[in-house]
């Protein structure tokens, strides 16, 4: 298994009380799932259903796409393993700096990679590409494309397959493409996630929306079960009372900015500008891994170190803003930092 994520918690030896390397909304709903956790587990005597087939009906009806159209997976991840396992063997662009995943499964997967910095893809697409992988909006970087923009591209690219990777829809005011874009667009694949706006990574819930051959394709390579009884109860919960469960991003949004304006006067921190509340820093000294450690030692707050993205280098960190009085306390630690 390749690894190379954040949020790697569980490997800390001291107790982490702000943990910024998880681009998740960091006040979830945990409480609230006890409930449906516990009556989840009356039903675990029986084996779940090998497609999710009651979470794939409630997804199609809630994005106004019909069954065949949805499959769902364990995670995101497992989607994106799954796409590059079906389409094997394709030449595939990635726009860069993003999650690792897309090249590690295509590797799995004997894909032929491409890359392309985000900065250069102004929607020229090179001939010798079958498959296009984006992320959007965009993980590191929080850049954003919009809806027609992507529409463009797929038209003017009917010949390539185009992987959109949604799973931070939520944290983003731009209009971004509709499910029921795949009705009208057979080289869309759509990648969503329950993960990120419900703050329930450890449930491990994402779908996929495509056309009905696309999909067929990948429910040919899905193993049966791979979502289990209590992640299908729980995500149903949230799709059903969804309103009851808002995610904030205005009031996210506007921590962000006050954490970017503190953090920008530092003297040795850039801010990377984002659409998102998870945005970059770029260290003018020192580097991510003296910082992270330092961090952890000193203060018990987690950053993300993102060097290990393709296209950034050791100079670079993400974080993914917490609640104000945590925020505070990473600006005090950094004014405090002595490389």
């Amino acid at each position: 298994m390749l690894f190379g994520h954040g949020d790697d918690i569980a490997t800390c030896e001291v107790p982490i009380v702000g943990n910024f390397s998880s681009n998740v909304w960091y006040d979830g709903y945990v409480a609230d799932l006890q409930n449906v956790v516990s009556e989840a587990l009356t039903d675990i005597t029986s084996y779940p259903e090998p497609d999710a087939r009651s979470l794939r009906m409630l997804l199609a009806e809630v994005n106004g796409v019909a069954l065949p159209n949805v499959l769902v997976s364990n995670g995101a991840i497992e989607a994106i393993y799954l796409i590059a396992q079906a389409w094997r063997k394709s030449r595939s662009l990635v726009v860069v700096p993003t999650f690792s995943e897309y090249e590690d499964a295509c590797r799995i997967h004997e894909h032929e990679l491409l890359f392309l910095n985000e900065d250069d893809f102004v929607g020229v697409i090179p001939d010798v590409a079958d498959m296009v992988w984006i992320c959007n909006p965009n993980n590191p970087t929080g850049r954003v494309w919009t809806r027609n923009q992507l529409l463009q591209l797929l038209e003017a690219n009917p010949d390539k397959l185009f992987v959109i990777d949604q799973s931070y829809a939520t944290f983003c005011t731009e209009e971004l493409l509709h499910a029921t874009d795949v009705l009208d667009y057979s080289n869309l694949i759509i990648i969503g996630s329950l993960t990120k706006c419900y703050a329930i990574p450890g449930i491990r819930v994402g779908y996929v929306v495509s056309a009905a051959d696309n999909v067929a394709q990948l429910l040919q390579v899905r193993i049966p079960w791979s979502v289990n009884t209590i992640a299908v109860a729980v995500a149903k919960h949230f799709i059903v009372n969804g309103d009851k469960y808002p995610l904030p991003l205005v009031r996210w949004l506007t921590q962000k900015e006050q954490l970017c304006e503190q953090l920008a006067a530092i003297d040795f921190v850039e801010v990377l500008p984002s659409e998102t509340p998870f945005f970059l820093l770029r260290l003018k000294r020192g580097n991510a891994a003296q910082l992270k450690q330092y961090l952890i030692k000193e203060y018990g707050l987690l950053i993300r170190n993102a060097s290990n993205f393709r296209g950034l280098n050791a100079s670079y960190v993400r974080i993914s803003p917490q609640d104000d009085a945590i925020n505070q306390k990473l600006v005090n630690a950094l004014k405090q930092w002595k490389p």
